[in-house]
C-alpha cells in the first residue's frame, strides 16, 4: 500500500491549517490593539465627563 498520497494530503491540510492559524493570530493581534485603543478612549471620555460635571457644580 502506497501511503504517499495520503501523507501528501495530510501535509497539504496541515499547511493550510497552519496558515489559517497564523492569519487568525494576526487578526487577534489587530483586534486587541483596537480594543486597547477603544478602552483608552472610553477612559478619556469618562474623565472628560467627570471634569465637565465637576465644573458645572
Amino acid at each position: 500500500m502506497n501511503l504517499n498520497p495520503l501523507l501528501q494530503a495530510l501535509d497539504f491540510q496541515e499547511d493550510a491549517t497552519r496558515a489559517l492559524a497564523g492569519d487568525l493570530r494576526t487578526q487577534i493581534d489587530t483586534l486587541q490593539t483596537q480594543l486597547r485603543e477603544a478602552e483608552l478612549r472610553l477612559e478619556h471620555l469618562a474623565i472628560t465627563r467627570t471634569t465637565i460635571t465637576g465644573l458645572a457644580d
